[in-house]
């Protein structure tokens, strides 16, 4: 979101060129070189360097906003090794009922309305939920 990526900037120094001209996190090579990572994760540890500041979408992971044609729905990323073993629990189920609900909420959906960027067309998801229009 806009606020937080000026908190990035003027808090924790994080460099202009790493945000992309559409608002996005800039992703780096990992050295590994497979694929892509944030610039915020420590390889060494594996942790998240601004955890205690960390973006919406970080916060809300591994569930993610995901656009399809008329409808945006609330998915998870059935890369995360937790919840594709978890993801037809309980607590699972009662944690999606209640996490549909509060992003569902008009403060919430203006908050998504107002930070389109959020909301991806992410592959290797599953459909946890539909949430309402945002118009």
């Amino acid at each position: 979101m806009d606020e937080e990526i000026q908190e990035l900037l003027d808090k924790q120094g994080f460099p202009p060129a790493s945000i992309s001209i559409d608002r996005r996190l800039q992703l780096i090579a990992n050295p590994d070189g497979q694929d892509f990572i944030c610039p915020f994760l420590c390889i060494r540890d594996n942790k998240c360097k601004i955890y205690a500041a960390r973006p919406f979408e970080c916060q809300l992971y591994p569930f993610l906003i995901n656009l399809r044609p008329g409808k945006l729905l609330l998915t998870v990323d059935l890369n995360c090794p937790y919840i594709y073993e978890k993801i037809d629990s309980r607590e699972a189920k009662e944690y999606i009922i209640y996490l549909a609900g509060w992003l569902n909420s008009p403060k919430m959906l203006k908050m998504l309305k107002d930070n389109p960027q959020i909301i991806q067309a992410y592959e290797e998801v599953r459909e946890v939920a539909e949430l309402l229009s945002l118009r």
